[in-house]
């Protein structure tokens, strides 16, 4: 039997941002999806209409999510996630980092920095910063490189 994880609180949502979560059947298998209201999305899991495998398989749990990101960051995160081998969900849901690098490098892959390591925008109620979306993980080297090498021109001082 699959080692059975705890359920853990859901997240209220953030408009404009979505979610990548892992949820756990009773029967200890793993079901990964994105979404942008993980409250309503699980109570249909619940209920057996989110999807075929969740009605095939009873008493999903939420056991794991990330967020909030943008749209198109949680699509690319839900695929990355299930091409993982079960021993590797199993280490983030664990929260396991040293295992899961060392299954990363079992597999010929060198450890990547993934968009959750890099810092999000802080989301300050009523302003328009909320709707902001975060940067896309790839260009954050390349933004940094570009601030790290650009030369800005030194104040004059101010003749009076």
């Amino acid at each position: 039997m699959p080692e059975l994880f705890p359920a853990i609180p859901i997240p209220a949502r953030v408009n404009g941002f979505a979610w990548v979560y892992i949820l756990q059947t009773a029967d200890g298998a793993l079901y990964i999806g994105q979404t942008h209201d993980l409250t309503e999305r699980l109570r249909k899991h619940r209920y057996g209409l989110g999807s075929k495998f969740t009605s095939d398989h009873f008493s999903p749990r939420l056991v794991f999510h990330e967020g909030s990101i943008s749209f198109d960051a949680a699509v690319r995160r839900e695929a990355q996630l299930k091409r993982w081998s079960r021993a590797k969900k199993e280490a983030l849901i664990r929260g396991d980092l040293h295992t899961l690098r060392m299954l990363s490098h079992s597999r010929g892959a060198s450890p990547s920095p993934t968009w959750h390591q890099y810092p999000q925008p802080s989301l300050l109620a009523g302003s328009r910063k909320a709707t902001a979306r975060p940067l896309n993980p790839p260009d954050l080297p390349r933004l940094a490189h570009l601030i790290c090498t650009t030369t800005f021109p030194l104040a004059r001082p101010v003749s009076r």
